[in-house]
């Protein structure tokens, strides 16, 4: 049976399936953040699944100091990302580890998907850099930069050599 989206919703959240629309009556961050980068079919995908294909797609950077694929764990996880965290879901941290402690879907979206410095710059901008160009990327576009991955992140690379030797 196809889920309506309340349903879906309730779900993530583990909660009734009013909840959704009283949240968005009260422009929760964390309601925008979902409507904007997430389609039903995403959210009905990750409980059934865990994941998101689309989303899927590893940063398409080079890997050196500056400029990291992934925030190191204990920053992600740790208590300035669960407060970043609790701000775009407009709760208490109490709730966040309550939440977490009782595995509510929602959580494990945000910890798979958005890091600490995403989430306040969502809170800063209403938007995160990442997701707008995921997002605005066609599945077939997403494959072609799967395939090419290796190619992509080595012309990243050269593309930084030459801008470090221009500006020396």
């Amino acid at each position: 049976m196809k889920k309506t989206f309340k349903q879906t919703m309730a779900g993530l959240f583990s909660t009734a399936e009013g909840t959704f629309y009283k949240w968005k009556r009260e422009q929760r961050p964390i309601i925008s953040l979902l409507e904007k980068y997430f389609t039903k079919e995403d959210l009905e995908e990750f409980l059934e699944t865990g994941a998101v294909a689309r989303y899927e797609l590893d940063a398409i950077q080079p890997k050196n100091e500056n400029t990291p694929l992934k925030e190191p764990v204990r920053s992600k996880f740790g208590k300035d990302y669960k407060v970043a965290a609790s701000a775009v879901l407009d709760c208490t941290l109490a709730s966040y580890y309550n939440w977490a402690k009782e595995s509510r879907p929602v959580i494990s979206l945000f910890e798979q998907y958005f890091t600490k410095s995403e989430l306040e710059e969502f809170l800063r901008t209403g938007g995160i850099e990442k997701m707008e160009i995921v997002a605005g990327l066609s599945l077939e576009d997403l494959k072609l930069i799967r395939e090419n991955k290796e190619v992509i992140i080595k012309f990243q690379e050269i593309k930084q050599l030459l801008q470090g030797t221009n500006n020396v």
